[in-house]
């Protein structure tokens, strides 16, 4: 087969796959009504719609779980209750933070590690030791906190009249 005949095959049947497996979630929630049972359908149907994107049907699983997200984005709200829909929410919300978090902390121990044991890193072989890095990262910390106050203080009247509503 063409390059551009798999390219297709992976591009569409990642599509097909998303919204067939959206439907099928759709369905679930619509039948079982339960906040529980709703949260763990979505959590394993992300996992589910990727592995076998990727690993049974070779398509793209990030675009099978795209079309999947978007389809059930549009579509939830009309099988699920307002008071699942809130608790979904802020399931959601708190797996985003604690995703967020997370990398953000393996980030950072990765490049300390690379930081300690890296003698050709910039700085490093000049002789400069860990703490220094550790100083001039909170210097730069201390930096992109001010400079983020200024740029608020600066666009403080524009955000307070464009529907923000800054006080």
């Amino acid at each position: 087969a063409s390059l551009t005949t798999k390219f297709v095959y992976l591009g569409v049947g990642a599509i097909a796959w998303g919204v067939l497996m959206g439907y099928m979630t759709y369905m679930w929630l619509k039948a079982f009504r339960d906040v529980t049972i709703d949260i763990t359908c979505l959590v394993v149907g992300v996992f589910v719609v990727f592995y076998v994107g990727e690993h049974t049907l070779h398509v793209s699983g990030i675009l099978s779980v795209v079309v999947y997200g978007l389809f059930l984005a549009r579509n939830k709200s009309f099988a699920m209750k307002h008071d699942e829909l809130e608790e979904n929410h802020g399931f959601w919300q708190e797996a985003a933070f604690l995703s967020n978090t997370f990398i953000f902390i393996i980030s950072g121990v990765l490049i300390a590690d690379r930081v300690r044991h890296n003698d050709t890193f910039v700085g490093h072989a000049s002789g400069a030791t860990v703490e220094t890095f550790v100083w001039l990262s909170v210097a730069l910390y201390v930096f992109l906190l001010l400079l983020r106050g200024a740029v608020i203080a600066l666009f403080f009247f524009v955000l307070k009249n464009m529907g923000y509503g800054f006080t």
